[in-house]
């Protein structure tokens, strides 16, 4: 019994350890809060969590592996408004779909977001301005495919390519 409550003794206090996770890196947070603050959060159909201080559990929001960076941002069809901020502080985000909102304003500049790949914002029928084009996001894309914008009308479609289509 002494040897078992001896390991006992030892197991408890390692038990309620933690893992070791750096926390979520400050400028994504702030800027998801913007968004949410800024284009009706508190009325979006899925809007759990938002606010809460673990920002990996909110509703639509994915994280990196680790725990520190925005990686996929899915709202789609969730009664957004509102023009959108500039999206500079998600270096990881790598994809982004904001479809059948009710968005306005310019495209936000996605030129200084590395590993976007993906880029959806059709069905907000009152967007414009410049989008990338393309090749601007098809070099960061696996083989496969690519994403590229186009206007067609007077809403913004985002359409998916096969990449082997492309090629001669």
């Amino acid at each position: 019994w002494r040897c078992l409550r001896a390991l006992f003794v030892i197991w408890l206090p390692l038990s309620g350890s933690q893992p070791t996770t750096s926390p979520f890196d400050a400028a994504d947070r702030q800027l998801l809060e913007a968004l949410y603050h800024n284009n009706n959060g508190p009325h979006w159909l899925r809007n759990g969590g938002w606010l809460s201080s673990d920002v990996c559990t909110w509703d639509g929001v994915g994280c990196t592996a680790n725990g520190t960076h925005l990686e996929t941002l899915e709202l789609a069809n969730n009664n957004l408004t509102g023009t959108l901020p500039a999206f500079t502080a998600w270096h990881a985000l790598t994809d982004l779909d904001l479809r059948s909102n009710s968005l306005s304003g310019s495209v936000p500049d996605v030129q200084s977001l590395p590993v976007l790949y993906s880029l959806l914002l059709g069905g907000n029928k009152d967007m414009d301005g410049p989008i990338p084009d393309r090749y601007h996001l098809a070099f960061r894309l696996p083989p496969a495919a690519f994403v590229a914008c186009v206007f067609a009308y007077v809403s913004l479609c985002c359409v998916a390519v096969m990449w082997a289509l492309l090629l001669p």
